[in-house]
């Protein structure tokens, strides 16, 4: 057994310190009672008074208290191993450490905005080898390519210019050690199993001296053996005093001439950009934000990864559950135990003997809470949820099934509501995108409109809050349905006097307005639930009601982190508020084949809504139940097969590439979210 966050087992020392301060202050309180009156007059003032019931409750409570520490260091036993390929770029650090580096033109200097910088980037590394060579008029290489970020970084912590005794700054050999650590690392890397190899990339850090010549026409050379140059610029064009210090690093003075003035160290950006356009990459000038290292990792993107080493994964199976199951057992005992005597406690009948009442009461609780051992099996719930203002009705259910069917809410007559979103089948059109009038097509997949009721937020970039808003979107979509604005599609309706009646009928006289034609439609689209699939069935206690298969895929989407992003009842995240919702950027682990293969970073996602750099490529997260039913799948319809689609979110989300069998489970599992949809018949039309 072992403990996923073993810091909560230090609270379990401070649990006998708080059950004797809590000791302590009853004792004092029994004290204090006994000199106003002695235990003789309270048992006549107070014949319930009883200091025993206290002291009992407060061993239970202690007790549960134990458990919830032991379930929240996350025990875990059991476990299952993955190989998996490490893969990615050959990258070489290659940084300035000359004595103008300590120069303060930047905060708090050059060096040490450097090492900042640097930390930024290996915290997005996942897979890549990288090196470091550190120079300034001679260069040496630090750390060969290698995957030991954590070791890596320990290094570039100690650069300083005292590891280097030749001062001044020569980049063309620093560079010349940097090609040397690349080419080396691919000829070793290009063994009998290797089929492709790994882009190779120089990062230069430096203010840009270079106290020597030929730095650019070797840069030249770089492309011959396939290596790309990137350059940040540390250090303003302004550029500040060199500082001097002793070797405690207390300020001394400044570099001076000869002639007693001091020396100004000036960033040449302009240098900079020449060699990283010479080795066929781009520059940038490090800013307080170091938004430029996001902008190097889009530019990264697109090179070649090639597979490294194997290693094995393995993942541990979470037992939280039964310490957790344990310590709610206590507290409802602890809570039915009287604090003071009673004529007849709730336990009396066990304290005298017939104890076959408590029993079975809390046998019930105790079986009820091992029938949700699994701690994120969730049911739909009973009730949709309704806003106050527009409650359920079969009228507006009729009204709003009507509309929905009807394509005059286009502008041609051509495309309604059912057109994109079928309820005859999934809830969907089934295509890749939809098409909307005039043949058009959307540069969007149509999510299902099953279980749309759940969501918190509408459309893959959650730009709408609720299925009244919505409902009102496609109308005016000029791809989509294409009306002019709201008000022609309601004038077009009041021109059906089937239509005016049935308003009247449900929201009263000159109630035809598009507020209310949005009402009608989202009310009818609350009854558009799916239940009683097979993994509903399971986990309501038919344990045959999912395959072997589906329940191996059950645990593994759990224990692989699938279901960190798809839990909840609706498998999209936790029941939120309306305008709330659970985002995820997509893909998390960039740089995969699938990025090209599917288009995946094309469309920016909610970023298009909200115009917000942190919101690129983030997607609201889809719902998994009918999932087997809605191919073709992801925001722009690409992946046309379930068991692709998984391959896809297990590299992209997880960094995972997961055997067959794996994905045959879990594809297994999420067949088993199907269920039959209401049945649905076409509405006659006024």
């Amino acid at each position: 057994m072992r403990f996923a966050s073993p810091a909560w087992l230090y609270g379990l020392a401070l649990i006998p310190f708080g059950y004797l301060i809590v000791r302590v202050f009853i004792q004092n309180r029994q004290v204090r009672f006994e000199r106003f009156a002695k235990k003789e007059v309270w048992k006549r003032i107070a014949p319930e008074l009883d200091w025993s019931k206290p002291k009992r409750k407060e061993k239970f409570f202690w007790a549960a208290l134990t458990f919830v520490l032991l379930a929240a260091a996350r025990p875990q036993w059991g476990k299952i191993e993955e190989t998996v390929k490490t893969s990615g770029l050959d990258l070489i650090l290659v940084v300035d450490i000359s004595r103008s580096m300590e120069t303060e033109d930047v905060v708090p200097n050059r060096l040490k905005k450097t090492k900042h910088m640097i930390r930024n980037l290996l915290e997005r590394l996942n897979g890549d080898r990288v090196g470091l060579v550190a120079f300034a008029g001679s260069s040496y290489l630090s750390v060969p390519l290698t995957t030991d970020l954590a070791y890596l970084e320990e290094q570039v912590s100690i650069l300083s210019p005292e590891l280097i005794q030749n001062q001044g700054s020569d980049l063309k050999i620093a560079l010349e050690s940097a090609r040397g650590a690349l080419d080396r690392a691919a000829e070793e890397a290009n063994g009998p199993k290797q089929s492709t190899l790994a882009s190779k990339v120089a990062v230069l850090f430096s203010d840009g001296e270079d106290h020597e010549e030929g730095a650019i026409d070797f840069v030249k050379r770089f492309s011959e053996t396939g290596i790309k140059l990137f350059t940040f610029t540390v250090g303003t064009a302004a550029g500040g005093p060199i500082p001097v210090r002793d070797d405690s690093g207390q300020l001394r003075g400044y570099k001076r001439t000869k002639k007693g003035e001091p020396v100004i160290s000036k960033a040449n950006i302009d240098y900079m950009e020449k060699l990283a356009s010479a080795g066929g990459g781009k520059a940038w000038t490090a800013s307080a934000a170091e938004t430029e290292i996001d902008e190097m990792f889009q530019s990264l993107g697109g090179l070649q990864r090639a597979d490294f080493t194997e290693k094995k994964i393995v993942t541990y199976h979470e037992q939280f559950q039964w310490p957790l199951f344990v310590a709610v057992f206590l507290i409802l005992f602890e809570w039915a135990l009287p604090s003071r005597r009673l004529e007849r406690s709730p336990l009396s009948h066990l304290i005298k003997g017939d104890y076959s009442k408590t029993m079975k009461s809390l046998s019930v609780v105790f079986v009820a809470l091992l029938l949700q051992s699994n701690a994120f099996a969730e049911a739909l719930p009973s009730e949709v949820p309704t806003p106050k203002d527009n409650p359920i009705t079969a009228e507006k259910v009729e009204l709003g099934k009507m509309l929905y069917f009807d394509p005059r809410l286009s502008a041609d007559d051509t495309i309604s509501c059912q057109s994109c979103h079928n309820v005859m089948k999934a809830g969907d059109d089934g295509m890749p995108t939809s098409k909307g009038i005039k043949g058009q097509m959307g540069g969007r997949n149509a999510p299902t409109v099953f279980n749309a009721a759940f969501m918190s937020v509408m459309f893959w970039d959650g730009r709408m809050n609720t299925l009244e808003d919505q409902a009102k979107g496609p109308i005016t979509n000029p791809i989509e349905m294409g009306m002019p604005n709201h008000q022609a599609v309601v004038d077009k309706l009041k021109k059906i006097p089937g239509y005016v009646t049935a308003f009247e009928k449900v929201f009263g006289k000159d109630s035809l307005n598009i507020d209310n034609l949005a009402k009608a439609i989202a009310t009818y689209e609350r009854t558009l639930i799916t239940r009683g699939s097979p993994y509903d069935k399971f986990i309501g206690g038919d344990k045959k009601a999912m395959s072997e298969s589906a329940q191996k895929g059950w645990k593994l989407v759990q224990e692989v982190g699938c279901i960190s992003c798809h839990g909840g009842p609706n498998f999209a995240g936790p029941l939120l508020p309306s305008g709330t919702a659970l985002y995820q950027k997509f893909p998390t682990f960039p740089g995969s084949a699938y990025d090209k293969k599917y288009d995946l970073l094309a469309d920016l996602g909610r970023f298009e809504a909200t115009k917000k750099d942190d919101d690129k490529n983030k997607w609201r997260v889809p719902t998994w139940r009918n999932v087997a039913d809605t191919a073709p799948y992801f925001h722009n319809g690409r992946v046309k097969t379930l068991d692709e689609a998984v391959r896809v979110m297990a590299k992209t989300q997880l960094n995972r590439d997961l055997k067959d069998d794996l994905v045959k489970d879990i594809v297994a599992f999420l067949k088993a979210l199907s269920a039959k949809p209401p049945k649905q018949t076409k509405p006659k039309l006024p």
